[in-house]
């Protein structure tokens, strides 16, 4: 990086002397204003496809949650805190529901 110090002057102010180069280089004069521009990166494009997926799947899914009454209440599931802990790691390293 390359400072420029052709326009500051050692009797001025640092505050003086950086509006004077600002001016010198155009920075800062009334120019007419560009339209605004937004850019979206393919990253934010991706997640924001899945925040609408995520979005249009069910925050319950009932069918599961009916399975898991009718076991629970048949006395066919294992309710134990190890048992429901290991069936959820599996299935989120698994990739299925």
């Amino acid at each position: 990086m390359r400072i420029d110090a052709s326009g500051l002057h050692p009797g001025r102010s640092s505050v003086e002397s950086a509006i004077a180069a600002r001016r010198a280089h155009g920075v800062g004069a009334r120019q007419e204003a560009a339209p605004d521009e937004v850019s979206v990166s393919s990253h934010a494009r991706l997640m924001a496809l899945a925040q609408a997926a995520l979005e249009a799947e069910p925050q319950v899914r009932e069918p599961v949650v009916e399975r898991a009454r009718e076991q629970l209440a048949g006395g066919g599931a294992d309710d134990s805190g190890e048992t429901i802990a290991r069936a959820m790691i599996d299935s989120i390293t698994s990739g299925r529901p």
